[in-house]
């Protein structure tokens, strides 16, 4: 004699344990929504419009659609509606058209979903309006509460690159500058989640010809605080460091001793200490120009002689590439 009941209890009780499928996905659509938030992939000032895959939208695609509405209505985002449209600004007219009619209805974003028959592999496109821009395409999974790391980023064109990217903000960069304020020549800078930086630049030119060492080293080092990002300006405070050697500099003076001119050979010390203001702007995907205005106080000495001190305005302009 089969004994069902115990059986049919333990299924009971693993079936109590388990969460349902669909709060499984709500809170995997939850968890999607924050870290949209936290890459700034999503602001919380965003109008968020929900483009559903081409075609006749089916009841899979509206309870998705739904269900990530819900997830950015807890977060305080506005859901302006959602429609079919179509995948890439590589699309003819009709594609123009229906970002000209989003632009107008106030849309800032659109979460864009892939075919919803594979919850466990969803596509999810975010952009950009106006323009159109395709700032991201993730893997999500909503089949269960866990989600894939972002894939690739997409160029304006529509077409994925091979590029992975562990957030939608930039935080490294590489570049070129010159600088009056922190220092001249190749620079990294590194920004923090929480808006504090820092920068190094610096560029060696020496010679050494004849057992003599000439030219100059130029090395800065500067702290960053923004305080307004948008997704093409940021402004941030700064204070910099600079320093300028120069070995083997010949250096005359009046000397009224002998009433004469007196030339002596030796090293050059240039330190400055800069306090200013900082702007970067994006004119590409990943290429930013970078400029500051502030005022430097200076130190200078040469060789044995007593240091002079000084003031003046500076400015550093720049480019660089971000990651």
């Amino acid at each position: 004699m089969l004994r069902v009941a115990p059986v049919l209890a333990l299924v009971a009780s693993v079936a109590a344990i388990a969460p349902p499928a669909h709060a499984q996905s709500a809170a995997a659509a939850d968890r999607l929504v924050q870290e949209l938030l936290e890459t700034q992939d999503l602001k919380p000032s965003d109008r968020v419009w929900i483009a559903l895959p081409l075609g006749e939208p089916s009841a899979r695609d509206i309870a998705v659609a739904d269900m990530l509405s819900e997830a950015l209505y807890a977060r305080g985002l506005t859901v302006m509606g959602n429609l079919s449209i179509a995948p890439s600004p590589t699309d003819s007219y009709g594609y123009q058209s229906q970002l000209a009619a989003l632009k107008a209805m106030g849309v800032t974003k659109v979460l864009g979903l892939g075919q919803t028959a594979d919850l466990a592999n969803l596509k999810l496109r975010v952009i950009e309006i106006p323009g159109g821009w395709l700032k991201r395409v993730r893997t999500v999974d909503l089949g269960d509460a866990a989600m894939e790391a972002p894939a690739a980023v997409a160029e304006p064109s529509g077409e994925a690159t091979d590029e992975r990217i562990a957030s939608g903000t930039p935080r490294h960069g590489v570049g070129l500058q010159y600088s009056s304020l922190s220092g001249s020549g190749a620079t990294y800078r590194h920004w923090t989640e929480s808006g504090w930086g820092f920068q190094i630049a610096g560029i060696p030119a020496l010679s050494f010809a004849n057992n003599r060492t000439e030219g100059f080293v130029n090395l800065g080092l500067q702290g960053m605080h923004s305080f307004l990002k948008t997704d093409t300006l940021r402004l941030y405070t700064l204070l910099g460091i600079g320093a300028l050697y120069r070995p083997n500099v010949m250096h005359s003076r009046f000397d009224p001793g002998s009433n004469s001119t007196v030339t002596q050979t030796g090293d050059a010390w240039d330190i400055g200490l800069a306090p200013g203001l900082g702007m970067d702007y994006r004119v590409f995907d990943r290429i930013l120009l970078t400029g500051a205005l502030g005022y430097t106080f200076s130190r200078q000495s040469f060789s044995a002689e007593a240091p002079t001190y000084a003031y003046s305005p500076g400015f550093t302009l720049g480019t660089m590439i971000e990651w």
